[in-house]
């Protein structure tokens, strides 16, 4: 696992961090989610939540058979294994035709167990998923407002899942994407984000003219009908060709959204042309490229992982003196 500082230089993670209270190198294998400075991984079948800080790590006792995926919440304040509270959910969206559901399941750090499967019927959803190879939860779920937005993608429409887990019992909430939304296009690929801190989930989607996105009314909440123009791709290969180092970029052929770091702001974008590939940070908030990189040592990794940390936590002193 290599970490990616935007603005330095790239380093192994496990020689960029504290060791852990054993004193052996901070271990980082497949990262599956992060949050505030906390990293979810997995280690054969285990899971392990990792503070990349301290070097604090807790692994989780084994948990949920059926297949999801994982998204790590962190709570506020001190305490616990790792330093801070938090809970691991596993969800996952079954698309039989006459029993729709999702299933999710809880672990939470304080109760140090896996609360009940929870099965939650979907008939609001229909058609099959775009991709029978792929789960129908698109990866890169975003948590705002205090809850978990997946993205789902049928063969008749596009979802929006939105699922509380804090509260008693949890509870959720789907919307259906407007009809001009294309949920099964060519090239196109997509992602969930939000154009500001704190925002409302929008739907970002990428071809080879330019990236948009679909966002909701500030009002109503309900979905606008036609996207905003994030960013045209020849402005995209205008910052590529005027970048120290980086060749004349021709036109661009495919562009793919990896992820999105919510305290940020940013999202990564893979943009090929005919010869070659590079990745890039979009600023949503400036809609501009804020920085690129082609180098190899992020370029054959299959897997990218944004992780972001308060200040004050990666330098306790910064806190108390600024």
């Amino acid at each position: 696992m290599i970490l990616v500082d935007a603005t330095a230089r790239f380093a192994p993670a496990a020689e960029s961090f504290p060791p852990g209270p054993d004193g052996e190198p901070l271990a980082l294998y497949m990262p599956l989610s992060a949050r505030e400075g906390l990293v979810l991984v997995k280690d054969g079948e285990l899971l392990r939540v990792c503070n990349l800080a301290t070097g604090r790590s807790q692994t989780l006792p084994p948990g949920p058979e059926f297949r999801g995926c994982y998204v790590l919440l962190v709570g506020d304040g001190e305490g616990g294994a790792v330093g801070r509270p938090f809970q691991v959910v596993k969800a996952s969206l079954v698309l039989e035709q006459n029993h729709r559901r999702l299933l999710a399941q809880t672990f939470s750090s304080e109760l140090a167990m896996w609360g009940p499967c929870t099965e939650i019927l979907t008939p609001q959803i229909h058609g099959p998923s775009v991709d029978r190879y792929s789960p129908p939860l698109q990866a890169g779920p975003v948590v705002a407002g205090g809850a978990v937005h997946w993205l789902c993608l049928t063969h008749s429409a596009g979802y929006v899942l939105k699922l509380r887990v804090r509260a008693a019992a949890p509870l959720l909430t789907v919307t259906k994407l407007p009809e001009r939304f294309p949920n099964n296009g060519g090239w196109r690929t997509h992602l969930l984000a939000t154009m500001e801190a704190g925002g409302s989930p929008a739907v970002l989607g990428a071809d080879k003219e330019r990236i948009s996105a679909w966002t909701q009314s500030k009002h109503s909440a309900r979905w606008n009908h036609h996207p905003q123009v994030v960013i045209e791709c020849k402005a995209i290969a205008g910052f590529l060709g005027n970048v120290a180092g980086e060749r004349m970029w021709r036109q661009i052929q495919q562009v793919n959204l990896v992820w999105f770091a919510e305290r940020s702001g940013i999202v990564l974008v893979k943009v090929h042309d005919y010869y070659d590939y590079c990745f890039c940070w979009l600023d949503l908030q400036t809609k501009q490229i804020v920085n690129c990189s082609s180098d190899p040592y992020i370029r054959y990794k299959d897997v990218h992982c944004p992780c972001e940390m308060d200040l004050s936590t990666w330098v306790p002193s910064f806190g108390s003196t600024s």
